[in-house]
């Protein structure tokens, strides 16, 4: 038997609507669904990378939870010009290069 295929559902809304002071929930899975977040300092790692993003980019973190393969982030954005996308852009590739630095490939 071979194992579910997982196909992210296609669920953009219009540019307009990430950006300014909005509440956003986020769900972040890792790579094929690997247990990663259960490693402590991977998550350590993480939340710093995404606690400093949001500081230079105008958002709070309001909440978040990380499961083993997936983790929950409710943010606010701070100021009218505060853009969602550009924020996940550059912490995804800031977190992708300071988990190399651990041992962790294919985030």
């Amino acid at each position: 038997m071979t194992a579910p295929h997982f196909v992210r559902k296609r669920n953009r809304l219009p540019r307009s609507c990430y950006v300014g002071q909005n509440w956003y929930f986020i769900t972040a899975c890792t790579g094929e669904h690997r247990p990663l977040f259960s490693r402590g300092q991977l998550v350590q790692t993480l939340l710093d990378t995404l606690r400093a993003k949001c500081r230079s980019c105008s958002f709070n973190v309001y909440a978040y939870c990380f499961m083993p393969d997936h983790a929950h982030i409710e943010l606010v954005g701070l100021s009218v010009t505060s853009d969602l996308i550009v924020m996940l852009r550059d912490f995804k590739g800031v977190a992708t290069a300071r988990v190399r630095a651990i041992g962790v490939r294919n985030l």
